[in-house]
């Protein structure tokens, strides 16, 4: 069961922030000033079978009529997972305005099949249908015919060989294209006729669909990367530029197609529901709705309902201002920066500034990994002393964070296991506080000689200070939590520091296995799509899963650390994991690598199943969970529910 109980004194404290924002957002016009004019919207309609804006163009000629805009079989956006109890229906026109860069990304969750909200299984997305071979070496997908992208050109499987073999496995890139679980080695993408695409692999994948789902549902799939009848310009296979070398060409190209590079492009075709027509660097984004948009609500009316899409393209760092933005009524929408003290903050704005609130648990928690793999071999051989990793874990007084990072709200745990369920042997393993008990097991592994400031230093007397690298803001509390573990790692001798560094800095970092402790943004979850990125060893252990990745190659050629002991035996695990066609022989293997997880601790969270809120204004329409919000759902946003297309705006 859920803990939603706050104490009078953190009720009190959360209060006073909630008053604190009140009266800030009061003063947030100041901040508006610097953004662009908006155009002026059509108004709110609910008639026809498109938008009022694209109704005239037709009229005028300009436009082709709707029939020739959508594919043969258009997706019907009526999936269980995002029913919406809304008495009226849809209205086209207005502007959604979004406070957070990343909102964008999710307007690129484009994929062939779409995961539902409470992962329980797919459905068809782009693709209207897909079949795996017996032995799941093979996966045929059924395109939608006469798909279009958004400047009217077709969209045939032709496009998606071409990024294949153009981008993926061009001659010019110095590394593969950043993916999952497809290999430009053993695995191949063949156009069967323009509408059915055939994907072969070098081994039994039977949960490639769980494993092309990208960050966020839908980064750095195959299917909306790249437009080739546009791309085909900046590529140096097909307009090389004189005296330009190929491969830094080709690498301007690959940058410009990931975020937030690709918001600078207003040319560049898209799959989304909206197309990019404005852009001012830290500033705005401005997109109007795709006229050629493959997907119709469940009247047969083209969405996206509203005309236009802001975006103020603010970051994880940038919580407080996005929040000031939300409640004085900027932005209709705000969850990515929104944490458990943001419960009481919304709930007491909601009358004021107009805005709902809606619960749900969250879909990972916030955890750290243990670079066992160290470029250091001091650090290599502490980090990789199982008792060092649970005497760190014992050392941290997680009802602490609890309290001040979340409101209360939730419970104290490892956080591996599924979102809404906490399991003792694995939630509960090494999370007592005993800072006693910690001191006397890093005492026990060597470590008990002191420097003159009274910490601990390597066998060899060299001084020790552990670095604990995090992204400010992502995820939310980030920041408190990793103030709060590094002092109590202090407390016991272990000199720590905190450090805040942009994603590019930790992705470095841990290239080069120069690191210590990293955030997990994703750690725990729901399904098997977490053993990839977060609570498997492919998250808290990227050297060892590169060696992993490459073990059948001959010795010289695989890159990073092989894997030994424990460590290799959750990758084992993991393996059987991904290609077993048993699901008992998943169901043990899964449950045999979460066990052996709480115990090595590779990896660890804090605080698990605390409620996150959705903010949300009035105004905004269409918007799952609208009615019933005083109930806590077990449910991941990110597969459909911020799915905006959905969304309209009532100015009444």
């Amino acid at each position: 069961m859920l803990e939603r109980e706050i104490t009078r004194r953190t009720f009190l404290r959360l209060s006073a922030i909630a008053t604190t924002g009140a009266v800030m957002a009061a003063c947030a016009p100041a901040v508006q000033e610097a953004a662009p004019a908006e155009v002026e919207a059509a108004p709110a309609a609910a008639a026809g079978p498109e938008a009022p804006m694209l109704a005239e163009m037709v009229e005028a000629g300009t436009l082709p009529p709707l029939d020739e805009r959508l594919p043969d079989n258009p997706l019907v956006w009526d999936a269980k997972d995002v029913q919406i109890l809304e008495p009226e229906e849809g209205q086209y026109g207005g502007t959604l305005k979004l406070g957070h860069v990343k909102d964008i990304d999710m307007l690129a969750q484009i994929n062939y099949a779409r995961l539902l909200s409470d992962r329980s299984e797919f459905v068809a997305h782009f693709a209207e249908g897909w079949e795996f071979s017996d032995d799941s070496t093979s996966i045929t997908f059924y395109l939608r015919k006469g798909a279009r992208w958004s400047d009217g050109e077709p969209y045939t499987t032709a496009d998606i060989v071409w990024w294949w073999d153009n981008i993926v496995k061009s001659e010019y890139a110095d590394s593969p294209w950043s993916m999952y679980n497809l290999d430009p080695a053993g695995d191949d993408m063949i156009a069967v006729d323009d509408y059915t695409l055939q994907v072969n692999f070098g081994k039994s994948k039977p949960l490639f669909l769980l494993e092309t789902q990208g960050f966020s549902g839908g980064e750095n799939t195959p299917i909306d990367s790249c437009a080739p009848h546009y791309m085909e310009q900046f590529h140096p296979a097909f307009n090389p530029i004189d005296g330009k070398d190929p491969k830094e060409q080709f690498q301007e190209m690959v940058d410009a197609l990931r975020l937030p590079r690709y918001l600078e492009d207003p040319e560049r075709p898209v799959l989304w529901p909206w197309r990019i027509v404005d852009y001012k660097e830290g500033q705005l984004v401005r997109l109007e709705r795709n006229p050629y948009y493959w997907v119709v609500d469940r009247d047969g009316r083209q969405l996206p309902y509203t005309d236009y899409c802001e975006n103020f393209l603010l970051g994880d760092a940038d919580g407080e201002t996005e929040r000031l933005k939300f409640l004085a009524g900027e932005t209709h929408y705000i969850r990515r920066v929104t944490s458990g003290t943001d419960i009481v903050l919304f709930k007491e704005n909601e009358e004021k500034s107009q805005i709902d609130t809606l619960l749900y648990v969250r879909e990972t928690n916030l955890g750290i990994g243990f670079n066992t793999a160290h470029v250091d071999p001091n650090w290599a051989e502490v980090l990789g002393e199982p008792d060092f990793r649970r005497a760190l874990s014992i050392a941290v007084d997680r009802s602490l964070i609890l309290e001040t990072v979340y409101g209360g709200f939730g419970q104290v745990g490892q956080g591996i296991n599924e979102s809404g369920k906490y399991d003792p042997e694995i939630d509960g393993k090494w999370i007592d506080y005993d800072p006693d008990r910690a001191s006397e097991m890093l005492d026990a592994i060597g470590l008990d000689n002191r420097d003159d400031e009274g910490y601990r230093t390597f066998a060899d007397g060299t001084k020790m200070t552990l670095i604990a690298y995090f992204v400010s803001g992502w995820p939310a509390g980030s920041d408190d939590t990793f103030e709060i573990i590094t002092e109590y790692w202090n407390e016991v001798g272990v000199r720590s520091l905190p450090k805040s560094v942009q994603h590019p800095v930790r992705a470095e970092r841990i290239k080069n296995r120069d690191f210590e402790v990293y955030i997990l943004g994703w750690w725990g979850g729901t399904w098997l799509w977490d053993l990839i990125i977060g609570t498997g060893a492919h998250g808290f252990a990227p050297s060892n899963a590169s060696w992993w990745r490459n073990r059948d190659k001959p010795e010289g050629e695989r890159p990073g650390v092989e894997p030994t002991g424990a460590l290799r035996e959750l990758f084992k695990l993991e393996e059987i994991c991904f290609t077993t066609t048993d699901e008992a022989e998943r169901s043990d293997a899964l449950r045999r690598h979460k066990l052996l997880l709480a115990d090595q601790l590779f990896g660890m969270g804090f605080v698990q199943n605390s409620p996150k809120p959705i903010g949300v204004s009035k105004k905004l329409r269409g918007v799952w969970g609208r009615y019933g919000t005083d109930e806590i759902v077990v449910i991941n946003p990110d597969e459909g529910d911020t799915w905006f297309h959905q969304f309209w705006i009532d100015e009444g």
